[in-house]
């Protein structure tokens, strides 16, 4: 059950949007990204699922690189499908960006399994 939910978001997730508000939708997602870059789809996970310690399963992504359109401070980031948001957070170390191109660590998504 872990994996299949896992490899819906691999097989969709295609965008990274960087922002400095929180995107709650695809549609702010998009209009407050300050950054972004464009995989296609199951571009971001090339990856199967995988062990996630203690217990569960995990995603990560590869490193991703994108273009940034504003000077702003980034504080979150956003994998989406074409036509809607799938995930979000925070980024551990917000920092300023400047219109350039960025790198992207590689996000790790987990799924812990049930007790």
């Amino acid at each position: 059950m872990l994996d299949g939910g896992l490899n819906a978001l691999r097989a969709n997730a295609s965008q990274l949007f960087l922002s400095t508000i929180e995107p709650t939708t695809f549609a702010e997602a998009v209009s407050f990204a300050i950054g972004n870059a464009d995989y296609g789809p199951g571009g971001i996970f090339v990856d199967p699922p995988a062990p996630w310690a203690p217990n569960g399963r995990k995603l990560t992504s590869i490193t991703m690189v994108g273009t940034v359109t504003s000077h702003a401070m980034v504080n979150w980031w956003a994998l989406c499908s074409p036509t809607g948001l799938l995930v979000h957070g925070t980024i551990a170390a917000p920092r300023v960006m400047i219109e350039s191109s960025f790198e992207f660590v590689p996000v790790v998504i987990g799924m812990p399994k049930g007790v």
